[in-house]
């Protein structure tokens, strides 16, 4: 699963390199679909902690703002469902 969580990794790194002006909104939803599904992956694998290194990491490549970030880490001891709430609504 490593492998998964670094290719989508990758693919939101492509995603952001190329400008978030320059994206589509089809690829800013990919992006934000990748992001998100990365910090479930990393939930369901590694647990608190380590969604909690990648949300930090997140923040500090740009990918999300620190409130953003403070919400997800606020909810990820309630569980994987709380999150996966928390993401969907940030999303709109």
């Amino acid at each position: 699963m490593k492998k998964i969580i670094g290719s989508l990794m990758a693919a939101a790194l492509m995603l952001a390199g190329a400008g978030c002006g320059m994206l589509t909104d089809g690829q800013k939803q990919e992006l934000d679909a990748a992001i998100r599904t990365a910090i479930i992956k990393a939930i369901d694998e590694k647990g608190q902690k380590a969604a909690e290194d990648l949300v930090d990491k997140l923040v500090e490549e740009g990918k999300l703002s620190e409130s953003t970030a403070a919400q997800i880490k606020k909810v990820i001891p309630a569980g994987i469902e709380k999150v996966k709430k928390t993401l969907e609504e940030i999303k709109k």
